[in-house]
């Protein structure tokens, strides 16, 4: 009986709290009908294939924008870096301008082995050169110009063909291998999912695809929802990278070359003991790799680049350094150039002179423009550089150490 009351009684007591918690939450209302997700609606048979009612790719086009600025209108303003490959000229380097994915099997094997030693920036499915015509319509080769970025966790790439590719061929090559298809922001989108045989001759980012028409453009990524965030990007529905001020600078300095790779501050500008624990390096050599730079205080910068040019033969790369100021451009110019000549590599120990040896160096409002010479006059010194996070060449303040008095 007893037992029986106090259930009673906690029962009781619950229902006076839901009881008060519904009379501070007074009457129920009608939630809003969430807004439908437009991809999947365009996926879905039958739906009309919506024109977007901006499209920033093609407003750069028509400006006759260079490449890397019409690339720049597909990054997201999230995105921490691009790289970039401008194939018309990279090509043009080699005396190969019309080299392309149609031509005889030896010149672009040729064209190829030569490509391989300049290492392009940005080059989607190029350890398959020579096969990606067969297996998928096109190649490096056959591109203007490319760009590659990350979107989340997955990489982005953004391919401009040249105006002869045969699209119908590319997308042919799609509906064999059953990829869905729909419309979506003004362009054709195949998608696929699940395994395939065919993986191992392409990248993965092919899996979703979406196909400019008009503009011979192809916005590629493994996850759809990537391509989605560019295809809306062109349609302005977001910001992009290219907006940013810094970047605007970094694009008018690196526009003209064969290949750059542009980043946000928060990849580049690191102070030496961050660039040291990023590689794991030894302790007993920190010391040493510290002291090899400038005690000359430097300031921190926007926005870092890097591309590079071939002239006659001699390749010769372009750091840009972008400050919000130019009083810290100025500032730093010393520093910058002392650096090179003085400090050491992070993954070699040794001095960058034996990497690559400072030109001169150009102050042009906020942008300090560090121009270089690799010693074995190969871009991948450059690339190999960035790749491996060894740019101590580039750093930021070190961080002042505040010791506590507590205690």
């Amino acid at each position: 009986m007893k037992v029986q009351m106090r259930l009673t009684t906690v029962l009781g007591v619950m229902a006076l709290v839901i009881s008060a918690c519904a009379a501070q939450a007074g009457p129920r209302t009608n939630q809003p009908a969430s807004t439908p997700d437009a991809w999947k609606l365009a996926q879905t048979p039958g739906a009309p294939a919506a024109k977007p009612e901006a499209n920033a790719i093609g407003d750069a086009i028509n400006k006759k924008a260079n490449g890397l600025a019409q690339a720049m209108t597909l990054v997201p303003e999230s995105a921490e870096l691009v790289t970039f490959t401008d194939w018309t000229r990279v090509k043009a380097g080699a005396k190969a301008a019309d080299v392309t994915g149609q031509s005889d099997a030896g010149q672009q094997k040729t064209l190829a082995t030569w490509l391989k030693e300049q290492t392009p920036f940005a080059a989607y499915g190029f350890s398959q050169i020579e096969t990606h015509v067969k297996d998928w319509g096109w190649n490096s080769l056959d591109l203007l110009w490319e760009a590659a970025t990350r979107v989340g966790d997955n990489p982005v790439y953004v391919l401009k063909l040249r105006d002869d590719v045969d699209l119908d061929a590319i997308k042919k090559h799609f509906e064999a291998r059953k990829f869905s298809k729909f419309a979506y922001q003004g362009a054709t989108v195949f998608a696929f999912s699940g395994s395939a045989d065919w993986l191992k001759t392409t990248q993965r980012s092919i899996y979703t695809t979406a196909i400019f028409e008009d503009k011979k453009l192809l916005v590629m990524s493994y996850q759809p929802k990537n391509v989605q965030a560019i295809l809306e990007l062109n349609a302005k529905k977001s910001k992009a990278l290219g907006d940013a001020e810094a970047m605007t600078s970094l694009v008018a300095a690196l526009g003209e070359k064969p290949s750059a790779f542009l980043a946000k501050a928060s990849f580049a500008c690191k102070t030496l003991d961050a660039m040291a624990k990023d590689i794991g390096l030894h302790p007993e050599a920190l010391g040493k790799f510290k002291e090899s730079f400038t005690t000359e205080p430097v300031h921190a910068y926007s926005a870092f680049g890097l591309g590079y040019d071939l002239q006659e033969g001699k390749t010769i790369g372009t750091v840009v350094l972008h400050y919000d100021k130019a009083e810290d451009a100025k500032a730093d110019m010393s520093a910058r150039q002392s650096d090179l000549k003085q400090g050491i590599s992070l993954t070699s120990m040794k001095p960058y002179t034996e990497l690559l040896t400072l030109d001169k160096a150009v102050l042009e409002g906020s942008d300090i423009l560090l121009q270089v010479v690799p010693v074995n006059n190969s871009p991948k010194t450059l690339w190999s550089m960035i790749s491996r996070q060894d740019m101590a060449y580039a750093r930021c303040p070190q961080a002042v150490q505040v010791l506590s008095n507590a205690g």
